[in-house]
């Protein structure tokens, strides 16, 4: 004999099953995928809240390296790391000129941004923070987020900024960029520096550059504007000392003691740690990317500091 369901006992099934996910979905974290135009292009970024939390309690604007983006395994750990501590936290995408720009840096494209596009856009994060009722906002960032984010820090000023969190930032200085650019290409900087300058002063700055090396693209289409902003002499790349002085805000910098891409960070940034404002923390077998237990105890350093400095 066939068995049909009764319609009343389905309905109540439906009905339970539609409860159970509404009350699923009360116990899950907010998650959201956040886009913002900015000068033509759509920014994103992801939101990660807190149980329990808004963005009144407090958000990390969390600043990814070079080339990379905010899903990258540093920055998705982190996140879910700030969370579990009770931090929400919102990691950018900076668009580096392409619209709504989504995984790494694509190197056949033309590289058309440059250093402080990154301060705009940054800036542009800080302000929808603001208008969506953000009071206490903490940047960190990672390797050259991190340098990225401690320029907007002292450039800016942003009284809801309370706090900075640098993980291995970039602190390459200049004599040190040209013996890396050597070291990874076989050529001087000097003269591509030059080309570059040149057609900026003939007002072709727009030019693209075939077949020139950029940082993590060999033989790239790179914008004169754009070699000469991050690699010339005095480029807020390189900046990193003076601008760590000028902070009246707490900063924590997270060092990995085999960072081999960073190697220098102690000895870059020695000279700003004689006072109460710049903490230093060395992470003990920790490489660039802090990975699996690095990162925890990065990030357990980081929250302790934030905790600390909200006191």
């Amino acid at each position: 004999m066939n068995q049909t369901n009764h319609p009343k006992k389905m309905h109540s099934r439906v009905r339970a099953a539609g409860f159970l996910l509404l009350l699923l979905a009360a116990f899950a974290l907010p998650a959201e995928d956040i886009t913002q135009p900015h000068r033509g292009l759509t920014l994103n970024a992801y939101l990660e809240l807190a149980e329990g939390k808004t963005l009144r309690d407090g958000v990390v604007l969390i600043t990814h390296g070079l080339q990379a983006h905010n899903r990258m395994e540093i920055i998705e750990a982190s996140q879910h790391r700030l969370r579990d501590e009770g931090l929400s936290s919102l990691a950018i995408n900076l668009s580096l000129g392409v619209d709504n720009r989504r995984g790494f840096y694509d190197c056949s494209l033309p590289q058309r941004h440059g250093f402080d596009d990154a301060i705009d856009e940054i800036g542009a994060w800080v302000r929808w923070l603001k208008d969506n009722d953000a009071r206490d906002i903490t940047l960190l960032g990672h390797s050259l987020g991190g340098t990225q984010a401690l320029t907007y820090a002292a450039l800016r000023r942003d009284p809801a900024v309370g706090r900075l969190v640098l993980m291995a930032p970039a602190t390459v200085g200049y004599p040190d960029l040209k013996t890396r650019y050597r070291e990874r290409y076989e050529l001087d900087l000097d003269p591509v520096l030059e080309r570059a300058t040149r057609l900026i002063a003939a007002g072709e700055g727009q030019t693209l550059m075939a077949n020139t090396d950029f940082f993590y693209c060999p033989g790239a289409s790179v914008m004169a504007a754009t070699f000469h902003d991050y690699y010339r002499k005095e480029s807020n790349f390189i900046r990193v000392p003076e601008y760590l002085k000028q902070l009246r805000i707490p900063v924590l910098i997270i060092i990995g003691s085999v960072d081999e891409r960073q190697p220098k960070i102690l000895e870059h940034t020695a000279s700003a740690v004689d006072n109460e404002t710049v903490h230093r923390v060395v992470i003990d077998g920790a490489e660039h990317f802090f990975r699996d237990l690095n990162l925890d105890e990065a990030i357990e350093h980081a929250v302790e500091f934030i905790y600390n400095s909200l006191q």
